[in-house]
């Protein structure tokens, strides 16, 4: 999946595949619309959901003294400031960022996640911990859709760190000359992406080579599946 602030034509809406009460199901099959990329119904506690937004849009209306208190550190991409900076001459993208590493436990670092607003890290704790729930479910429904045992995906990627990205677009005055994220790909295995809000500017490039928009869909519970890098060359 690539992101960009850019505006092409509309895509059709993809479908969404829903959470039952026990299992999720994916149908790989589904993925031919929008390859890579799927809405995902994903059976989240609201309240976790509700907090992390609200504590997410809450830190980055902070003002910038106070956002700076975790700001990332050289040679380090986790904290509060710009994502894959290189050079000081480089254009780099509009927007902030904040990047966290939650799991395995002992790898997050305190020092950068933000004591304002005050459940700030409560929220991202519960918001983790449901997230990698979701994640072992998901592996599962695709590895029974790829036609092998359902743990084979987990027993490949379940120990895999998890992490999480917050991305926020400051408004711009010249929207069309800049880039929100620059185009990527991501290099894990499943990505889980949450609308904040309902601000536009996701995109895929689809195998024609041709950008199309992804509209954040009505309803808070929902996530975009991509598959990643890794998971993809892996199978």
């Amino acid at each position: 999946m690539r992101a960009s602030s850019r505006g092409p034509r509309q895509a059709p809406r993809s479908p969404v595949v829903g959470r039952g009460a026990r299992e999720p199901r994916l149908c790989l099959s589904a993925l031919g619309l929008l390859p890579a990329h799927q809405p995902w119904r994903a059976g989240l506690p609201e309240e976790v959901i509700r907090d992390v937004r609200r504590d997410i849009a809450e830190f980055f209306k902070l003002p910038l003294e106070a956002k700076k208190a975790c700001a990332q550190l050289p040679d380090d991409i986790q904290g509060y400031g710009q994502g894959f900076v290189f050079s000081e001459t480089q254009k780099l993208d509009w927007a902030d960022m904040i990047y966290l590493k939650l799991r395995p436990m002992e790898s997050r670092s305190m020092r950068f996640w933000p004591a304002q607003p005050p459940s700030f890290r409560n929220s991202v704790d519960r918001f983790s911990t449901e997230v990698a729930k979701v994640t072992s479910s998901l592996l599962r429904s695709m590895a029974v859709d790829m036609g092998v045992e359902p743990e084979r995906l987990l027993e490949k990627f379940g120990g895999q760190p998890q992490t999480m990205k917050v991305t926020y677009y400051p408004p711009c005055r010249r929207a069309s000359d800049v880039l929100g994220l620059s185009p990527h790909t991501d290099a894990c295995a499943v990505t889980l992406l949450l609308h904040v809000n309902d601000v536009q500017g996701l995109q895929i490039r689809r195998d024609d080579g041709k950008w199309h928009a992804v509209e954040p869909l009505e309803g808070a519970f929902i996530f975009i599946v991509n598959v990643g890098d890794t998971l993809e060359r892996s199978s």
